[in-house]
């Protein structure tokens, strides 16, 4: 059963690298002051950080470049709640 899950999650789930999720932090740490206040929950700032190419502008386009990626391979819904569950920002 470990074997059939492991397969799921990797084809369900995006597994994002460090330096994505580095990233990530990045932009938040950028923008926070600025975002907070239109941020209702953590999933709602991931999206700000996300949004607008702010991976290639506070962070590196290969960042960018990676969440065009999944969102290609998983759709952009669960790249939102997939990360928001990973990056604790708010």
């Amino acid at each position: 059963m470990d074997e059939f899950e492991k397969a799921f999650d990797s084809i369900m789930r995006p597994t994002f690298s460090a330096q994505f999720l580095k990233d990530v932090n990045k932009v938040w740490n950028a923008i926070a002051s600025d975002a907070a206040e239109f941020c209702e929950d953590n999933e709602s700032a991931v999206e700000m950080c996300i949004d607008a190419n702010r991976l290639s502008m506070y962070g590196c386009e290969a960042s960018e470049i990676e969440l065009r990626g999944y969102i290609a391979a998983h759709n952009y819904r669960i790249v939102l709640r997939e990360l928001s569950k990973q990056v604790t920002l708010i």
